[in-house]
């Protein structure tokens, strides 16, 4: 099957000429190869409480007990305090610190269009005046979707579901694509549990 792209107006999708700019997100996303990603994982439904029924697979080290596979700037790092709930099975110990201005990108994971969406928990000190954005950067070929931003709460609470980007960037010949998601912080904020939709009845 031949690689295709749908046109969607959100989330906005670009893809990058020029060697310089490709060159640049690349770097940023610290380029894995496509095998390293997999479709597939064990699902389970981690946002029953909240009313989403949906199956979701854990993202590559998704639970941030470690920050391995991570890259950090600005400051963000694993800090003490898991979300409260052990929606994987168990209470955590630690979660992902995102100061004001840093950023963290994930692991390298798959996505295909029917790993639709993605979600998390989080809170952030400033409430609902704080924002994390939240965007897709692939490098084969080199191509980003951003993704939107979610609103934070001073407590812990899952985002709403946000698009993974699978129905904007361009899949490859098996229809699908190896991503990492890059995370920005506007606020400060704390995330756990990153979980993402492959919506499976079972």
């Amino acid at each position: 099957m031949k690689p295709r792209r749908e046109r969607m107006r959100s989330p906005r999708f670009v893809r990058l000429a020029g060697t310089g700019l490709a060159g640049l997100i690349a770097a940023l996303a610290i380029a894995a190869p496509a095998s390293a990603a997999t479709c597939a994982g064990k699902s389970s439904q981690p946002f029953t409480p909240w009313g989403d029924f949906n199956f979701y697979e854990l993202a590559p080290n998704g639970t941030l007990e470690s920050t391995n596979g991570w890259t950090l700037t600005g400051g963000a790092k694993l800090v003490k305090g898991s979300e409260p709930f052990a929606v994987t099975g168990r209470l955590g110990q630690y979660s992902l610190s995102i100061p004001a201005g840093a950023t963290a990108t994930s692991p390298v994971f798959c996505i295909d269009e029917v790993r639709p969406t993605f979600r998390f928990f989080g809170k952030a000190v400033q409430g609902s005046s704080a924002s994390l954005r939240a965007e897709a950067i692939a490098d084969r070929p080199a191509q980003y979707a951003a993704l939107g931003s979610v609103s934070g709460t001073t407590a812990w609470a899952p985002v709403a579901p946000m698009d993974t980007g699978a129905k904007s960037l361009l899949l490859d010949g098996k229809g699908t694509a190896a991503v990492r998601l890059r995370f920005t912080a506007t606020g400060d904020w704390q995330i756990d549990d990153l979980y993402i939709d492959p919506r499976k009845m079972g």
